[in-house]
């Protein structure tokens, strides 16, 4: 059984949702999700961005690579991925569609798709527009070449842009319901072309130079307490091993990253730079927070203000004081961030989620 038209968009309003018997919502916009274990009303339009996110890249990228991820993503786990999402800057988004070309191209000159009214949200981008802009920047520059444009229903058809006007009123209420979809300007609704697109010379060359850009690292840093004197009754774990049996194999089995932990980093630097130039070069940062390490929370607080994802993870006992235990809580300001909790009798749980954790929230 399906009803169409007969609920708005749990994320962007918009009205043309397919809903399925199973309570899946199909939005053209934001991809296919459902809400069974959904309690809010409807997504805060502060983070309409970063939910939006989420789902698609679970529709485009995590379905495809085969990463055991149910068809359709809950609306729950959304709200605590987007926990960990920072809103990339302008020419951060620019990079994101640079390396998402990149990886389509397995060959010189190959024609990769982009159709700006669906794909935008990868990008972290508010609106069909803002994507268009981007593809028409990097084609001024001479970093991609794109070809005829053409333009695509919503139900796949595709229609030549002498045949199809992008130009359509506003009628009603529609102005709350595509905002974040289609770009609106004074009162019409406007569609933006789909793109054949391909690297340049200069694109690749500008691809091969980003190998110091944290958006394009294979790096993940650790911060993390280093203690490996084991004592069960005040809760201190080895943390060296938490890390060689937990932290760095969730970190790795993605294939895309390697863990780095600055202890194991050979270096004849000061070790205050040479953890910085560590962060600097990584793509995210896990931070565990376990021991009430104020290295911890420098390091994660740094990474933080580069606008770098920051996976925080904690031994479930630390979530409160203990005087008598010498245990100090997570301190105030990181307290509400969706911390992975985590004890010795759980830590293929505990590996399974951080996994997930890194899957979900890095392009």
């Amino acid at each position: 059984m399906i009803e169409k038209n007969k609920q708005e968009c749990f994320i962007c309003h918009c009205k043309d949702v397919t809903i399925h018997h199973n309570r899946n919502h199909t939005c053209p916009y934001c991809g296919e999700y459902n809400i069974n274990d959904y309690s809010s009303s409807y997504v805060p339009e502060k983070d309409i961005i970063k939910y939006r996110y989420v789902v698609k890249k679970h529709q485009i990228i995590d379905i495809k690579e085969n990463k055991n991820l149910s068809e359709n993503i809950g609306l729950s786990v959304v709200e605590k991925r987007v926990q960990d999402i920072n809103v990339p800057k302008l020419l951060e988004k620019i990079e994101l569609v640079m390396n998402y070309i990149g990886t389509k191209t397995t060959f010189l000159f190959e024609k990769t798709e982009i159709d700006t009214n669906t794909l935008f949200p990868l990008f972290f981008c508010k609106n069909n527009y803002e994507l268009y802009q981007i593809i028409e920047y990097l084609k001024n520059i001479g970093y991609i070449e794109t070809f005829d444009k053409y333009y695509k229903g919503l139900n796949g058809e595709c229609f030549k842009a002498a045949n199809f006007n992008n130009k359509i009123p506003i009628v009603q209420n529609q102005k709350i319901n595509y905002e974040y979809n289609y770009y609106i300007f004074g009162d019409y609704i406007y569609h933006q072309p789909c793109y054949q697109v391909s690297l340049t010379p200069k694109g690749l060359k500008h691809q091969a130079d980003k190998q110091y850009n944290h958006l394009n690292s294979t790096q993940a840093f650790v911060a993390m307490w280093f203690n490996d004197n084991e004592d069960k009754e005040k809760y201190k774990p080895n943390m060296n091993k938490i890390y060689e049996d937990v932290i760095q194999p969730a970190i790795e089995d993605d294939k895309r990253f390697e863990a780095v932990k600055i202890d194991c980093v050979e270096h004849c630097n000061d070790i205050n730079d040479e953890m910085i130039a560590q962060i600097r070069k990584s793509r995210f940062i896990v931070a565990d927070l376990t021991g009430y390490r104020g290295g911890v929370y420098w390091e994660a607080g740094f990474a933080y203000g580069l606008g770098m994802p920051v996976v925080y993870t904690c031994h479930e006992k630390w979530q409160v004081s203990d005087e008598s235990k010498g245990i100090e809580k997570i301190h105030f300001d990181v307290n509400h961030r969706n911390i992975i909790f985590w004890n010795e009798d759980n830590l293929d749980d505990f590996k399974k989620r951080l996994s997930a954790r890194i899957s979900a929230i890095i392009v």
